[in-house]
């Protein structure tokens, strides 16, 4: 929603297009005017998708979805549906194709809530992993950045000194959230639990050897 009223505020300025540069979602925007109005409709779409790991000679699978919610993460849309009985799937505009709104409706479930859906996740990924509390001890200058952007909603700053703070948060540790870790780079040490600092590790050890 905030995206959708920035853009009207900027076609109120549009003398000031030239001055204001906002980071471009490059591919599968083409799709969401249909998935949108898909889920105003309560209608069901039908698309082929095709994962980043398939081979060329792919051959791509038909969806008939549910469309529950959309999420911009790193750039991309993403659309969370349901496919049969199968459970609720994140699934990438810009791998779908042949996208088109089918006649069936469907009935999204009154205690449905895609913030708390995605509450203890970072990004789109979900596992079937615990969420877990996770310290990390961030340098003083660093610090500044992740009291005014938070990494997640449940960040919280546990204590504070004049070198540096540990913040705490609770989610799962996925791929997605280990490489935001990575990009702090020296700056961030993860405290717990044991099992991400190992992890953390190992990648950096590997990096290491590959390009030391």
């Amino acid at each position: 929603m905030d995206a959708l009223s920035l853009n009207s505020q900027l076609e109120e300025s549009s003398q000031l297009k030239d001055r204001i540069l906002l980071e471009e979602i490059p591919s599968g925007k083409e799709f969401l005017p249909t998935v949108l109005e898909a889920m105003r409709d309560g209608k069901m779409l039908t698309f082929c998708y095709k994962p980043f790991w398939a081979e060329d000679d792919y051959v791509s699978n038909l969806y008939h979805v549910e469309p529950y919610a959309l999420k911009v993460f790193k750039r991309r849309w993403y659309l969370l549906g349901k496919y049969g009985d199968s459970p609720l799937k994140v699934y990438a505009l810009d791998r779908m194709q042949d996208i088109d709104i089918e006649f069936e409706s469907f009935t999204l479930p009154a205690n449905f809530d895609a913030e708390e859906f995605f509450g203890t996740c970072f990004g789109v990924i979900m596992t079937e992993e615990e969420p877990q509390l996770i310290r990390l001890k961030v340098d003083a200058f660093q610090s500044k950045y992740l009291r005014t952007l938070p990494l997640h909603p449940s960040q919280e700053e546990v204590e504070r000194t004049e070198d540096y703070s540990i913040f705490t948060y609770f989610l799962r540790p996925t791929f997605d959230f280990i490489q935001e870790l990575l990009s702090l780079c020296i700056t961030a040490e993860v405290l717990s639990p044991k099992t991400l600092r190992k992890e953390i590790s190992r990648i950096g050890k590997t990096v290491w050897r590959l390009n030391g």
